[in-house]
């Protein structure tokens, strides 16, 4: 008799302990309040102050190894551009604008954009995409558009 109340309770009770542990099972990441954000943000504005700086060797510690985009498919191509670039003055005196940029952040990637680029060889605008490895947030791609 008490085995067979028992043997009624125990599929009960069982039923009924499967939300607790389901809440036990599973994890929802914490909320990141924008932290992030911010640091990806600050990466791909100091990686703009130092293009601007026409500090080609600074800009390249902030850029991934896998670096692919277009119109620079890989890091060594971005590097050349960089140094030509510096040396003739292109950016001399100018100045980035990231008051409209928005970041967005999918899991180990991260895109920054518009940026907007004022140089004395035109202005510019474009999309940074980081990515994060064991060193952090670092340039991974980007777009560039002139307008």
């Amino acid at each position: 008799m008490i085995r067979s109340r028992l043997a009624r309770w125990i599929p009960v009770a069982v039923v009924s302990m499967l939300p607790l542990f389901s809440l036990q099972c599973t994890s929802t990441p914490p909320p990141s309040n924008g932290v992030e954000e911010k640091i990806a943000e600050g990466v791909a504005q100091g990686w703009t102050r130092h293009i601007l700086a026409q500090d080609a060797a600074s800009a390249m510690t902030l850029v991934d190894p896998s670096f692919a985009s277009n119109p620079f498919p890989t890091r060594a191509d971005l590097e050349t551009y960089l140094r030509s670039a510096a040396e003739r003055g292109y950016f001399a005196g100018g100045t980035s604008d990231f008051s409209i940029a928005r970041t967005v952040i999918k899991r180990r990637k991260a895109t920054v954009y518009p940026v907007r680029l004022h140089t004395p060889a035109g202005s510019f605008q474009i999309g940074l995409r980081l990515s994060r490895n064991g060193q952090g947030w670092l340039v991974s791609g980007l777009d560039w558009e002139l307008y």
